[in-house]
């Protein structure tokens, strides 16, 4: 009987914690949001009002990122992030921050994932092993000096659970194995540690 139970409710906590700890973080963010805007807006807020309304400072938070979208890619925005670059990229602390936030955001942006052209499963990091990469570009006569050459396929091959650092990696068409995951599948595959997506291993 106790046996039954603790199965039970082993199986509601698996089944409630993703939900859990989704609301969880989604209810700090918004907290973390709302207390990050809401000193800007009480000054004025409260000449009229007698005291905050919660929520209101994410409200502003998502009207001034969307101003920030609208005129960064102008000219005067695109004058303004330059200069902001350069400042951060000067001050001893906040360059280590920034330069590394904007490499993850970077790596991760349409642009850059568009330039991954197919998931491939190579022999890495040694035989007996695979591991799976993002073709980027095919090279079509590349020698080298081990005296192999001809068309060569240039993979990504990301670390987990934080692709944005990796290898790359020269391999022949021939030790490449094409698999059925599309790029954003295979990232869940990695991200998680191979705990999801791993239904997308079938090779073509």
């Amino acid at each position: 009987m106790l046996k039954e139970l603790r199965r039970i409710f082993l199986v509601g906590i698996f089944a409630t914690a993703p939900l859990g700890l989704t609301v969880f973080l989604l209810w700090k963010l918004f907290g973390w949001l709302d207390d990050l805007f809401q000193p800007v807006i009480q000054p004025v807020w409260l000449q009229y009002f007698s005291r905050p309304i919660p929520g209101l400072g994410i409200l502003v938070g998502i009207l001034f990122v969307f101003i920030v979208g609208l005129v960064a890619p102008s000219i005067l925005g695109k004058q303004i992030l330059f200069l902001m670059d350069k400042t951060l990229e000067r001050l001893p602390v906040a360059k280590w921050i920034y330069s590394g936030t904007k490499q993850i955001f970077d790596s991760f942006g349409k642009s850059n994932l568009s330039k991954f052209n197919r998931v491939v499963m190579v022999r890495f990091p040694q035989t007996g092993s695979h591991a799976i990469g993002f073709v980027t570009q095919e090279i079509p006569n590349l020698d080298l000096r081990d005296g192999t050459q001809g068309k060569k396929l240039v993979v990504f091959i990301p670390t987990t659970p934080n692709p944005t650092s990796g290898y790359i990696v020269f391999v022949s068409e021939a030790d490449s194995i094409p698999l059925e995951m599309s790029v954003d599948e295979a990232l869940k595959f990695i991200i998680s540690v191979g705990l999801v997506g791993s239904q997308g291993l079938q090779t073509k």
